[in-house]
């Protein structure tokens, strides 16, 4: 009884979502705003679903696979107003033709999309080229550090 009660409220609890806004997308995300349910966030890492609102450019599909990869799972993507740039990117987002994402967003929120580019870090780091390495002798500042570390 008091697992159904648990559940219930579960279900009825705000979504967080970071939407991705492409062409003629930013009207629609703005009328999400006001939607009771959903709760737009200024961060993926904080958001459940990812929501690409209109039509992506394929130029952007890289940037797509590293917002995907910041979300924590379990974590959903919908496609409002839009096609997916490709089957293999999100194998489980959902696309919404119509007016009302709220239960495909839902439905995406317990998905859990499996991670688009497993062996790629969300953000990677790379080492600076061209730092100046410690000067340890008069005339050794010109080194970087790669040619440091190759001593």
């Amino acid at each position: 009884m008091a697992m159904r009660l648990l559940t219930a409220l579960a279900r009825r609890a705000e979504v967080p979502v970071f939407p991705v806004v492409g062409a003629r997308g930013l009207a629609r995300v703005e009328t999400l705003r006001r939607r009771p349910g959903l709760r737009l966030v200024d961060s993926s890492r904080h958001a459940r679903v990812l929501l690409v609102a209109g039509e992506v450019a394929p130029a952007h599909k890289r940037a797509l696979e590293r917002l995907h990869a910041q979300l924590p799972a379990p974590r959903g993507t919908v496609w409002w107003q839009g096609s997916p740039l490709g089957s293999r990117l999100f194998e489980r987002g959902e696309t919404v033709a119509g007016d009302d994402p709220l239960e495909a967003i839902r439905r995406a929120a317990h998905a859990g999309d499996p991670d688009q580019r497993p062996d790629v870090p969300p953000h990677p780091w790379e080492r600076p080229r061209a730092t100046p390495a410690y000067c340890s002798e008069p005339g050794s500042c010109h080194q970087t550090l790669h040619e440091a570390d190759n001593r």
